[in-house]
């Protein structure tokens, strides 16, 4: 099959699955996707960030806060609820980044906020 647009034939292949559909089952099949950070450290550009990218211990605390994020916005029913929950993220973002390179404090604010978005 080929689809014809202005001057060009682009070549559409048969038995292929779009990337929301695989999205669509792991979603209703409970699937939890695997987000990663929350940030590139390669575009780490404040205390916290450096902090965070230099400790293996925040590093995987921030990409299991990452995905539960993912899994909240994912699961809201509505675009008021993924407005409440993005406006909540960046108040907790403010907290973590006032923590700058304090590793206890660091933690503390992941662990507040792995404990919220698990149980809400």
């Amino acid at each position: 099959m080929h689809m014809k647009t202005a001057s060009t034939i682009i070549p559409i292949a048969k038995n292929t699955i779009s990337i929301s559909a695989i999205i669509s089952v792991m979603i209703f099949s409970g699937a939890t996707l695997a987000i990663g950070q929350s940030f590139s450290c390669s575009r780490a550009q404040i205390p916290s960030e450096y902090a965070i990218c230099n400790s293996e211990n925040l590093i995987v605390l921030d990409e299991r806060m990452a995905a539960l994020f993912a899994d909240k916005r994912v699961g809201a029913d509505n675009t008021s609820a993924v407005n409440e929950i993005s406006k909540d993220q960046g108040n907790w973002l403010k907290k973590r980044n006032e923590c700058e390179q304090n590793f206890k404090c660091l933690e503390q604010q992941y662990k507040s906020r792995i404990q919220k978005l698990g149980t809400s």
